[in-house]
């Protein structure tokens, strides 16, 4: 009566449980929003809410509206722009001494040097971009009154 992850079939439910939501085993991670993500998704909930009057759509079922029809999986470019907005170089180095340490305790061999030269070329890709937002910001010619210094 029950698949691979406990749950039961819809076919072998009693007639009364089928339309009923099955209830979580587990808790999800809570997600902590920015206030701009934030801002926009109180705008989004007001906007269905003036046209849903009444329902039981919470922040929740939004976000997991989004995720559900977003695609499987993140293209090159998005993952591009993941990097160049949160690659922590600390972090990398970090984790690279992990990898470094735990392989040493398996008796393998790491080419540190290969694995420091990929953080470091992260690090220099994403310092770029941030210095480029930075300097593109300041230059802005849309603004009025901007100018080039």
């Amino acid at each position: 009566m029950k698949t691979e992850k406990g749950r039961a079939k819809m076919d072998e439910m009693p007639t009364n449980l089928k339309n009923k939501p099955l209830k979580r085993s587990h808790h999800p991670e809570r997600i902590t929003l920015s206030d701009p993500s934030l801002i926009k998704l109180d705008h989004w909930m007001g906007a269905v809410h003036a046209v849903l009057k009444g329902s039981r759509f919470s922040r929740s079922d939004m976000i997991n509206w989004f995720i559900e029809r977003a695609t499987a999986e993140l293209s090159q470019s998005e993952i591009k722009l993941i990097r160049d907005k949160y690659f922590d170089p600390h972090k990398a180095l970090e984790w690279a001494l992990q990898q470094i340490k735990q392989a040493q305790k398996q008796g393998q061999k790491v080419d540190a040097k290969n694995l420091l030269k990929e953080i470091m070329d992260h690090a220099e890709t994403s310092q770029r971009k941030k210095t480029h937002d930075k300097l593109g910001s300041k230059n802005d010619q849309s603004k009025p009154g901007a100018e080039i210094p």
